[in-house]
């Protein structure tokens, strides 16, 4: 009897080891009702080989869902109306219904411009304030702009951006997981968001620009604080966003833009956003270290 008890008792542990290491489950997000970025499947991509070389969280993807739409050519405006609305409300009724984020640990909204229609907004809100974990991609706060809850979780909105331009991006806080890899500053080409709604105390500045680059919507070179990257906590729930992962250049180092054979990012730029993100993520799931409480100003 004390042996079988004792074989119970490993078992029991061995069960708890491996329930506590199972990997956590994370909802990628890339349905669209506005401008549809050409990034998006590549950047899908390059989440599912950053979960897969983790081993820490697997992907469910709403492109999975057989009611995915078939957006218009990549890049371009379209898409948009009744229609489209009605067919992500089917890919996302099932996937984020109050009952089916029980089962999330985190939910990655990459590049969802539009009004997504959320099946249960207040679901979705409770559930992150118990706990859940949002990832924020690039036009992450371009989305559910009729929503001021969201823009407020998240810690600001997209406001506008002018042409792309190199930004030379500081590090902020380099203590947190998702700054590790990125050293003190480094310059890259990207499309730039300027945001509204955006109050430097209440969030934790991670990566930022020390001067604005030049876009041609303002003074080139003029100092200030260009957010780019933040952390913040809403109740029990982690935020992390990142405004960048527009460019395919950005998210791999072999990749071009379509329509082009230029490179303008180096293949470093590449790596350093993918472990910027993968640290993020990791950082939002609590499995690496990093503050959300705002700096001194």
């Amino acid at each position: 009897m004390k042996s079988l008890l004792a074989f119970l008792f490993v078992l029991g542990a061995a069960g708890s080891v491996l329930a506590a290491s199972a990997p956590k489950r994370v909802l990628l997000v890339t349905t669209t009702t506005g401008f549809r970025h050409s990034s998006i499947p590549l950047g899908e991509k390059v989440i599912r080989e950053l979960a897969a070389r983790s081993g820490e969280f697997t992907i469910i993807s709403t492109a999975e869902s057989p009611d995915y739409p078939t957006y218009p050519e990549p890049g371009k405006q379209g898409g948009t109306g009744p229609a489209l609305n009605e067919q992500v409300r089917k890919v996302l009724a099932p996937l984020m219904s109050a009952e089916a984020l029980k089962s999330y640990d985190a939910i990655i909204f990459l590049s969802t411009v539009g009004q997504l229609p959320l099946p249960d907004m207040d679901a979705f809100f409770k559930w992150v304030a118990d706990g859940g974990a949002i990832v924020g991609v690039h036009a992450a706060t371009d989305s559910l702009h009729g929503t001021p809850e969201y823009a407020q979780m998240m810690g600001g909105a997209f406001d506008y951006h002018g042409r792309q331009a190199v930004g030379e991006v500081v590090t902020v806080d380099p203590g947190h997981a998702s700054a590790a890899s990125w050293g003190a500053a480094r310059s890259l080409h990207e499309e730039w968001y300027i945001f509204k709604l955006y109050d430097r105390g209440r969030v934790r500045s991670i990566l930022s620009m020390n001067a604005r680059p030049d876009d041609g919507r303002g003074a080139a070179g003029a100092a200030g604080h260009f957010p780019v990257s933040w952390a913040r906590s809403q109740g029990k729930g982690r935020i992390f966003y990142t405004s960048m992962g527009h460019r395919e250049d950005v998210w791999d180092p072999v990749a071009t833009p379509p329509g082009s054979t230029t490179r303008m990012n180096a293949p470093e730029v590449a790596h350093a956003f993918q472990a910027h993100l993968l640290g993020g993520i990791r950082w939002a799931l609590g499995l690496a270290p990093g503050e959300s409480i705002p700096q001194p100003e």
